[in-house]
């Protein structure tokens, strides 16, 4: 067998599957090209598996985490349309390369990019695709589709109608999209804009919704007001981003539309919660204070609700950035749930697919002990191991 063809034979680690059941220790993995094959007691490690070995040195073991939201070109400067606006696509493309490695040793293996200047996160996604820099498996937006001088619209394409948003989405797919981003409403991070107001129409956003539908990919709206939310689920668009304003009818309709909420609680509280330090405008501090009510509580209507929702905490601003994924599960679980305890279980948690990508790291959170094995979208051609869910 020639030598890259040799398995991996990962040894001595626990193994947490995301079930929900307690780690098992003295468990093996074999790594053969981009799949895990074989999983299972290190005693029992099926013949012919030798390999280039690693040794877990006893550490836990777990499928990659997926972050849902992100915002990989930036890196956390209190000041997001400032950097943007300053920024060289030079420039941008740096601070992506280092947020995704930045990305990978926090275990995250999975990133959902919603939206970046210039295509610069379609082409970092090309290029871990293509093995020229580690990180993450990047499914990116491109540019953000909003209407003139709408939220976001610093890193979009502006368009106003049903003609024109069909031709940028068209656009956006012809970039390389992997999925298509639209504005509903306003937001925090954009200078002269109401967070709750209506931004693109219902017209609009069903045209949106039936491009990106139609070329096989999905559809995202950032949504935080309470029209534009239901207007983007009666559009047909897939995922909710952010979700501040959900009443009853919204939360009906994304359970009729199977909807899902990704819900990003971690980066409003952590504007509210640092903003005052004086680093962050103060239009950024003021709108981020107004509505971070609202949106724990409509996330926690949401759990209640049943509807599907995903972790993403939107790491485009330096307090997410370490350690994202215990501060944000902890906001959600508290939220959601009630005070986080260790042995707290994960209620319905969904049994998933995961297809697994050859990525091997360990935390560099103090006195961690935990390491992570690949794992990237959730694709149903892969059988070999359940998974956690994000």
């Amino acid at each position: 067998m020639a030598e890259q063809e040799r398995p991996t034979v990962i040894r001595n680690v626990s193994l947490l599957d995301g079930t929900g059941a307690a780690p098992v220790p003295g468990q093996a993995l074999v790594v053969e090209g981009r799949r895990i094959s074989w999983i299972g007691p290190e005693a029992q490690l099926p013949e012919g598996s030798e390999g280039h070995a690693i040794d877990g040195q006893g550490g836990t073991i777990m499928p990659g985490m997926i972050n849902c939201h992100v915002h990989l070109t930036n890196d956390g400067s209190p000041d997001l349309f400032g950097q943007v606006e300053r920024d060289s696509v030079t420039i941008s493309a740096l601070r992506g390369y280092l947020n995704l490695q930045a990305t990978l040793e926090t275990g995250v293996t999975s990133v959902r990019d919603c939206g970046a200047a210039s295509g610069i996160a379609i082409e970092l996604a090309r290029a871990v695709d293509d093995g020229l820099i580690p990180g993450p498996r990047i499914r990116a937006a491109g540019r953000v589709i909003t209407m003139t001088g709408g939220h976001g619209h610093f890193i979009g394409r502006e368009a106003d109608g049903p003609a024109a948003v069909r031709q940028a989405t068209r656009a956006e797919i012809k970039a390389g999209a992997h999925f298509i981003k639209a504005m509903a409403t306003g937001g925090v991070l954009t200078p002269g804009v109401v967070p709750t107001q209506t931004a693109l129409q219902p017209d609009e956003l069903e045209q949106i919704a039936r491009e990106a539908h139609n070329a096989g990919r999905r559809a995202a709206c950032h949504a935080i007001g309470n029209e534009g939310i239901k207007n983007a689920i009666r559009a047909g668009i897939d995922s909710i981003e952010h979700g501040f304003y959900l009443d009853d009818e919204a939360l009906e309709l994304a359970l009729d539309h199977g909807t899902t909420l990704v819900p990003t609680l971690i980066a409003v509280n952590q504007i509210v919660n640092n903003g005052k330090s004086g680093a962050m405008p103060d239009w950024v501090v003021e709108k981020a204070e107004s509505e971070s009510g609202h949106h724990r509580e409509s996330f926690a209507a949401a759990v209640r609700s049943g509807i599907r929702s995903r972790r993403g905490p939107t790491r485009a601003l330096r307090s997410t950035r370490t350690p994202t994924c215990r501060k944000s599960l902890r906001s959600w679980w508290t939220t959601a749930c009630g005070p986080w305890t260790r042995s707290s279980p994960r209620p319905g948690t969904p049994r998933r697919t995961w297809a697994c990508r050859p990525t091997w790291g360990r935390s560099r959170s103090a006195g961690s002990r935990t390491s992570w094995y690949s794992t990237a979208t959730p694709a149903a051609t892969s059988v070999r191991r359940r998974g956690c869910g994000s």
